[in-house]
């Protein structure tokens, strides 16, 4: 029984990253203090598992550390991340010359057992039988020291896959989901009572709770042996799940395995086995014994589509996400002028793809801005500027092909667009905003 309770534990983790993306996404404290910020990549059902760190805080204690090899680098060389976390530990700079230089350290650990665990170039290869430093495998080089004496705490940036057991592991963290996140999965998690929550597992203390961050922004914390079953589904109607997923799940079973994404972890009781339900590409739901699964592991989902929402305030419109300014229009003999003055927002016709995306707040008002293609005419008095009417904008004006209100009461405007100058226009408010596509 309590091989088949950890079992599941180790499986609730893996539902827990689903999400994970390309950057620090979850992060996992230990109990000797070192914060590690990735994803879980691997799964050994039972054993153990392996988290993929883009940045980690390391704590090791001095008796571990054999000697330390410290030396400068140029910061203009460093990863950006380096580089970022400089500009905000400006103390750390050194300045020799009109350079600026930051202290790297490598350090060099005591000798370990006969088949520890070592790295190779960021390629992780474990032996396993007596781990260093309670089953720690990566060797620290290029990292920056944060604290000496009794232990040693350093930094360190450079991508690496730790092999970590549970009995390590304090908790399990992720980050609540930004208001302007319209893409996404939900967690629902079910209880044995027959009660259900959705929302967001912001926490994982393994085998003992879990930290549901509910939709009503309240936190429920629940006690891990009365879950019965996990879900996951889409956050956006809009779009497929595998749009909405990162990574996808592989699911080991033998010598077979599923690719899809786990969409249910069930725990099963006394009598029932456990079980997953994968749901493949093709939509189909497939269902594995818990029991028979050997191995979990995360692969690039090529059909991720992420999306963004954007808070606008009131009388702001964004164009393509660029803030844009209303044109000064003057009226002249029936023709109205837009003024040589009036700044335009210029966008690449490249890089929008031929669509115009207008976002602003949502109004009662009905009125949706018109697009229309400017002409370039000789005004008398004025000379060579760009011009409309009325009358083009009922004839050739241009209207949006599609219209959206996010959650946060943004209106997204989808409009089809060319090379060449235009005005948005708003005819309810008699204002425009001066456009060139180039």
């Amino acid at each position: 029984m309590m091989k088949t309770k950890r079992f599941c534990w180790i499986l609730l983790l893996n539902l827990l990253v689903l999400t994970a993306g390309a950057e620090p996404y979850e992060t996992v404290v230990l109990k000797n203090g070192s914060v590690l910020e990735g994803y879980i990549s691997v799964q050994h059902p039972g054993k153990d598992i392996i988290f993929f760190a883009e940045k980690a805080t390391v704590y090791i204690p001095v008796k571990q550390v054999k000697s330390v090899l410290e030396y400068d680098i140029e910061i203009e060389t460093l990863s950006d991340p380096w580089k970022a976390w400089v500009g905000d530990n400006p103390l750390l700079i050194k300045t020799v010359r009109g350079s600026k230089f930051l202290q790297m350290t490598d350090i060099i650990l005591a000798e370990t057992a006969e088949n520890d665990t070592v790295v190779l170039d960021s390629a992780v290869v474990r032996e396993t039988n007596t781990p260093l430093y309670s089953n720690w495998n990566v060797v620290p080089r290029k990292v920056c020291i944060l604290e000496k004496g009794e232990v040693i705490k350093y930094l360190d940036f450079t991508p690496n896959s730790y092999y970590l057991d549970w009995k390590d592991i304090q908790a399990i963290k992720r980050a609540p989901r930004a208001t302007t996140d319209l893409t996404g999965l939900i967690d629902v998690v079910a209880l044995r009572t027959g009660e259900k929550y959705e929302g967001q597992i912001i926490e994982q203390i393994p085998g003992e709770r879990i930290r549901l961050l509910k939709n009503d922004g309240i936190v429920e914390v629940i006690n891990a042996g009365q879950i019965a079953f996990q879900q996951k589904k889409k956050l956006n109607p809009n779009q497929s799940l595998f749009e909405q997923s990162p990574l996808l799940d592989v699911v080991c079973i033998k010598k077979d395995e599923d690719t899809g994404i786990i969409v249910e972890q069930n725990y099963g009781g006394e009598k029932e086995p456990g079980y997953l339900l994968i749901q493949n590409e093709r939509g189909d739901i497939l269902r594995r014994n818990s029991i028979t699964v050997t191995e979990t592991r995360k692969k690039a989902n090529p059909d991720y589509k992420p999306l963004t929402d954007v808070i606008v305030g009131k009388g702001e419109i964004l164009v393509n996400r660029k803030e844009s300014a209303k044109a000064v229009i003057e009226k002249q003999e029936g023709l109205l002028i837009v003024d040589t003055a009036s700044r335009a927002t210029v966008l690449s016709a490249d890089s929008i793809g031929g669509m115009l995306i207008v976002e602003k707040q949502n109004e009662s008002s009905a009125y949706r801005p018109i697009l229309l293609k400017l002409v370039l005419m000789k005004v008398k008095g004025k000379g060579f500027c760009n011009v409309f009417t009325y009358e083009d904008l009922v004839t050739n004006g241009v209207h949006p092909q599609e219209s959206v209100v996010s959650v946060n009461g943004t209106l997204k405007l989808s409009y089809a667009v060319g090379k060449g100058k235009y005005i948005l226009y708003d005819p309810q408010g008699q204002s425009g905003i001066f456009l060139s596509i180039e």
